[in-house]
């Protein structure tokens, strides 16, 4: 029995040709690649995996591991001079019910921004920019690796906002 592996969403999977079919392997994952996630936000929204917030945290997975203290990260996001941007700060502390967590920073990656900017994100509103966000990583598998597997929390949000926990 001959072993294919394939990549398929960025996952490496090892199967045989007698018992998957590769072909509807790629259609399906194909699919995936644009979902409709019910946020807790009023409306529906159509989020296609954003390449270039993967390829920040994998750059990011793959830069010197934080201290063993740090069990929380937060995602910011900010408005900059026609562009919003999107940094990672890690935190020694986390409390469900004080957002003040995010301000003990312990842990700061390389790199530690992305900027967002281009057609699909200029002129966009910031609850918008905020959804596009969220929904990208609470579906990124980035977050299951790395830095961020012990994590106790990961939360994302405006710095002059609340916080979203994504996980």
């Amino acid at each position: 029995m001959k072993h294919f592996p394939k990549r398929i969403l960025g996952v490496k999977m090892k199967y045989t040709a007698q018992s998957h079919n590769y072909s509807f392997l790629r259609s399906m994952a194909r699919m995936q690649r644009l979902k409709v996630l019910d946020l807790t936000f009023p409306q529906k929204i159509a989020v296609a995996l954003i390449p270039k917030i993967d390829n920040w945290l994998i750059k990011i997975n793959g830069s010197p591991e934080p201290p063993a203290e740090i069990i929380a990260y937060y995602f910011g996001l900010f408005e900059a001079k026609g562009f919003y941007v999107l940094y990672l700060i890690g935190s020694p502390e986390f409390d469900a019910d004080d957002d003040d967590w995010k301000y003990e920073i312990g842990y700061e990656p390389t790199p530690k921004y992305l900027h967002l900017q281009g057609p699909d994100w200029n002129g966009l509103k910031p609850s918008v920019v905020l959804e596009k966000v969220l929904a990208h990583l609470k579906q990124s598998a980035q977050l299951c690796t790395g830095i961020f597997t012990n994590a106790e929390a990961i939360a994302v949000g405006f710095d002059d906002g609340d916080l979203l926990i994504v996980r």
